[in-house]
């Protein structure tokens, strides 16, 4: 474009294949358009071409065209044959060529993106800085233009592990092993098949020093193992789960934070567990060690635990740092569905140790609209609070959450400072929360204070068959032991029944702290 001739000339250019500067060709047609070919393994350059313009009448110029040339792409296909250079052209028929590990080999580099075609790969893969794993599962689009297209029916497998490095993205395969690294940096993995066998399908253990990273999970189908992130020292991280499928995992999703570079940010977002389990801790679990501080949102997960839960809980969130966050949400499609958990559907642990105080710290947590045992049930409190050992505050609203057939309470508190010292203060709401068939022998909702606590409680509007008088246990059962102080917003024990659905009330007679108004703060993100 642009040239012109002083006689009116029709202008055509040189057809032909030539050479490049940097070891490229440039296949020309007489009508100005070309085909461009960089030499393999090029990246971040600048390639220049000469061309010839003709007049048709023996005249002729030459001009100069550089193309910069970007981001280096590495192709492998196990059907290409042998002795390939990774272009699209002519792509390696393995991952051998550019897995001699990591940085060490003289041909890929950080920065550069692997399209791995339709097939199978006995091998796993050492990445590099900032380098992308990309299957044909996905598209491969680069500055906008989409070079080859994905699909489910073309996604490659591969068999081994995947060790990561720095600022990588892993998208569009199906992985016979695990991911693992530690220093990650922004980690993408999405649209992948793990089947991890004994090992984490995502292991980040752990980050260290000052690092942060920032992590996400989503659209994957895992079985095995899991995810599993961990921090230490003063390095933090951000972890999204979004969206996955858990099937026959022994370890949902265990995020550890015990790093005290600032806050963890940690979602677990529409996912599904189904027959998943195993693990006496809990299957999707936040815990805070060294008094790391935690944000968090747990809300549209179904998790259909299997009888392979021995004792674990379905969701926990314990520990010795402050936390904010919600399980559920304002909306009935944002809270959770539990089932089969051979612990608590819900378990929280405020101090995370009975030997030593946690100090003061501080906790906002909302719980709402969460559907928990419906179908099979939980075997210990579809709802568990603890409270120990800390002396900070503990804002908790529970509202809106269904529960039933537990093996235990339905709901409980327990607030208590048994290391000594001055203990801490809760601010509880449980207000309109439905229970069905717990247990004759047990409490449905028991509430217990304990040692030097204080404990401000606002206790309406709970219904359902689980608050029916059966024999054997108390509906509603409230203890305070002293020293503690438990103060409650009802005015008595009949106004305490009248506004529970005439549910029967046992308390301690040392409570007499009535009328009390209880607001406990909601997190910022309820």
């Amino acid at each position: 474009n642009g040239a012109t001739d002083t006689d009116g000339d029709t202008l055509s250019v040189q057809a032909g294949t030539f050479a490049t500067t940097e070891g490229g060709s440039v296949t020309i047609f007489s009508d100005g358009s070309f085909y461009y070919t960089p030499e393999a393994g090029d990246t971040i350059v600048a390639d220049t071409f000469t061309f010839t313009i003709l007049d048709g009448n023996g005249g002729s110029d030459t001009a100069t065209a550089t193309i910069n040339v970007g981001d280096r792409i590495w192709y492998v296909d196990d059907d290409a044959a042998a002795g390939g250079d990774g272009t699209s052209a002519n792509p390696f028929n393995s991952l051998a060529p550019l897995n001699t590990g990591g940085s060490s080999d003289s041909l890929d580099g950080a920065g550069d993106i692997i399209y791995v075609l339709d097939g199978n790969y006995s091998t796993g893969f050492t990445l590099e800085n900032n380098q992308s794993l990309l299957g044909q599962a996905v598209d491969l689009t680069v500055d906008g233009t989409t070079l080859i297209s994905g699909s489910n029916s073309t996604r490659p497998s591969m068999t081994g592990n995947i060790n990561l490095a720095s600022g990588n993205t892993i998208q569009g395969l199906t992985l016979n092993g695990g991911i693992s690294g530690s220093n990650v940096g922004t980690l993408s993995v999405r649209d992948m098949i793990i089947n991890s066998g004994a090992v984490e399908g995502v292991n980040i253990d752990a980050i260290t020093g000052s690092n942060v990273a920032d992590i996400e999970v989503v659209d994957s189908t895992f079985t095995g193992q899991a995810i599993r992130v961990e921090s230490q020292g003063a390095a933090r991280y951000d972890l999204d789960v979004i969206n996955n499928t858990f099937t026959n995992v022994t370890d949902d999703i265990q995020a550890i934070a015990g790093g005290s570079g600032g806050v963890h940010d940690i979602n677990y977002i529409g996912n599904t567990s189904t027959n998943s389990g195993n693990n006496s801790g809990g299957d999707f679990v936040i815990q805070m060690l060294n008094g790391a501080d935690v944000t968090f949102d747990i809300q549209s997960n179904n998790i259909q635990l299997g009888a392979q839960l021995l004792s674990g809980d379905a969701i926990q969130v314990v520990g010795n740092g402050n936390a904010e966050g919600r399980i559920g949400g304002a909306s009935a499609s944002e809270g959770n569905i539990i089932d089969g958990a051979g612990g608590d559907g819900i378990r929280l642990d405020m101090g995370g140790s009975s030997t030593q105080s946690a100090g003061n710290i501080n906790w906002t947590i909302l719980i709402q609209n969460n559907d928990i045992g419906a179908t099979n049930g939980v075997a210990d409190e579809g709802i568990q609070i603890i409270s120990d050992n800390h002396s900070g505050t503990f804002n908790l609203t529970v509202e809106d959450n269904t529960i039933a057939n537990t093996g235990e309470q339905g709901f409980q508190i327990f607030h208590a400072n048994e290391v000594g010292g001055s203990g801490g203060t809760m601010f509880a709401r449980v207000a309109n929360n439905t229970f069905t068939n717990i247990p004759d022998a047990t409490e449905t909702i028991l509430i217990q204070t304990l040692e030097s606590v204080t404990l401000n409680l606002d206790l309406q509007g709970n219904d359902g068959n689980g608050l029916d008088g059966g024999s054997g246990g108390d509906e509603i059962e409230l203890d305070e032991f002293a020293p503690s102080l438990f103060r409650l917003e009802q005015t008595s024990a009949a106004n305490i029944s009248a506004v529970n659905n005439g549910a029967s009330v046992e308390f301690d007679t040392s409570i007499t702290d009535f009328g009390v108004s209880v607001n406990p703060t909601l997190p910022s993100n309820a």
